[in-house]
């Protein structure tokens, strides 16, 4: 993670991945970070005088994420994750429907590649496992009902007895969703690393920080 001071010059490269105080400039420029090079070449310091985006930065070089990612819709999935013990627990589809709930538009594959991200640097690790059964409403709306693992198991039961009559996929699953009124899944519980507790805090005075800065400035 950068912050306002002098690095040497080599540190700044290998965190951008590049080879010249030149290019460092440039990278950096591009991320909103105001900074001024001392000497030249390797030997050379770089002093960082402003951040205007940090959790942009973060994002990308220190987590990996894509620079092309909507990094509002990033930071707003991180607020609730990291800020709301109901939320986090929820499987993706219903994080999606809570969200939008809330007045904030993300799909669940979203939702699922940023869980998977996190997931790999063990910011957060799977848990226990959460059933739930999908299915459309009247108006075709997909949502979502937690349910006991025993319901789930059944379901699934309810589907192989088909096909072992003989019945093809299609059958069998329809059968199973008549049935159980719904699609059985099941999802690992995000839960939230306690070794990282030093980076998940760091991330989330990000987050809120720049929440604060949107709300001011439209004030």
């Amino acid at each position: 993670m950068l912050e306002c001071k002098m690095y040497p010059a080599t540190e700044i490269w290998d965190y951008l991945g590049v080879k010249s105080n030149e290019a460092a400039k440039r990278k950096l420029n591009r991320y909103g970070v105001v900074c001024f090079v001392n000497g030249s070449g390797e030997t050379a310091n770089i002093n960082i005088t402003a951040i205007n985006n940090p959790f942009k930065l973060y994002c990308v070089f220190d987590m990996g994420f894509n620079p092309h990612n909507d990094f509002t819709k990033l930071r707003n999935y991180l607020f609730f994750l990291l800020g709301d013990e109901e939320y986090c627990w929820l499987p993706d589809e219903a994080m999606e429907a809570y969200m939008r709930r809330m007045g904030y538009t993300i799909s669940r594959q979203t939702i699922a590649k940023y869980r998977e991200r996190l997931e790999s640097l063990d910011y957060i690790a799977g848990g226990d496992f959460i059933y739930y059964r999908v299915y459309h409403d009247e108006n075709d709306r997909q949502q979502y009902e937690v349910v006991e693992k025993e319901e789930y198991n059944w379901a699934w039961h309810l589907y192989w007895d088909k096909r072992n009559e003989g019945g093809d996929s299609r059958q069998a699953y329809a059968y199973m969703y008549s049935s159980f009124k719904g699609v059985p899944r099941k999802q690992a519980k995000p839960a939230k690393n306690g070794i990282l507790k030093k980076e998940l805090n760091y991330l989330m005075d990000l987050v809120s920080n720049s929440i604060f800065k949107e709300v001011s400035v439209s004030q």
